[in-house]
């Protein structure tokens, strides 16, 4: 069985925020590891009391095995005590690592918005400028229509003297 390298730490030794969460996972990884080993000896320990192990001569006694069930049960709520504390130390290692990250997407996530919104505005201004040639064109075509002959009484028609 091989254990995990951990860097060796002097006072000397410069630190950084991801050095310290891989280390920190690692030592998890570690934690993890050893009560596996924990679990798999309480399971050994029972398999030896039915005699079910190469090694056992046969079963315990009805006693002996209440005595190892008692003990078995008695190491895994321990486990499980650890699993939980090392379930709290993953989460606020990952949370931790998440807040690095965080900054860096928050900044990112800023510069978009800004950007989308400069865009945002460009549009509006180019909208508003051809809404501005629109009506300068309108204003020019009535003008054409206004220079035009004006209509005299003699052009228009009167409905009841025609009849």
């Amino acid at each position: 069985m091989s254990m995990p390298n951990i860097p060796d730490m002097n006072p000397t030794l410069a630190v950084t925020r991801e050095d310290a969460v891989n280390i920190i996972l690692s030592s998890i990884g570690m934690e993890e590891l050893s009560l596996a080993h924990i679990v798999n000896a309480e399971a050994e320990k029972i398999q030896f009391a039915l005699g079910t192990l190469d090694t056992a001569d046969g079963a315990a006694s009805l006693e002996d095995i209440m005595a190892v069930n008692t003990s078995a049960k008695r190491m895994l709520r321990d486990v499980i005590k650890n699993q939980m504390l090392i379930g709290m130390k993953m989460e606020d290692t990952v949370e931790f690592a998440m807040q690095g990250v965080a900054t860096v997407s928050t900044t990112t996530q800023t510069t978009t918005e800004t950007k989308e919104e400069t865009v945002v505005e460009e549009e509006k201004v180019a909208e508003e400028e051809v809404a501005e040639e629109k009506v300068a064109e309108e204003e020019v075509v009535e003008e054409e229509v206004a220079e035009e002959e004006p209509v005299t009484e003699e052009d228009t028609v009167d409905p009841e003297t025609q009849a």
